[in-house]
């Protein structure tokens, strides 16, 4: 039976991973390729999900008639699309 590793689901990664993953890449105390392997994924993926939570990230602030609980909501279910491509 394989071995499902933290951080990850039978089909993909958790949004709080990747949130941690992203929270990381923003830092940049590291670089991608000590990312990648610190986390076991390409610096692809980790870049596409750094881009997709810059994308969207002024929905956490935005005065629309969505309470922000519902913008980070919907900012998680986007970050979640997004499958490794390996």
């Amino acid at each position: 039976m394989k071995r499902i590793k933290p951080g990850r689901l039978a089909g993909g990664f958790t949004t709080k991973f990747k949130t941690k993953v992203v929270l990381a890449a923003l830092s940049e105390r590291y670089t991608l390729a000590q990312l990648s392997e610190k986390y076991e994924i390409h610096r692809n993926q980790i870049s596409q999900w750094k881009h997709q939570f810059i994308a969207n990230a002024d929905m956490i602030f935005s005065k629309a008639s969505k309470s922000k609980k519902e913008h980070l909501n919907s900012f998680t279910r986007i970050i979640s699309i997004s499958e490794p491509w390996f």
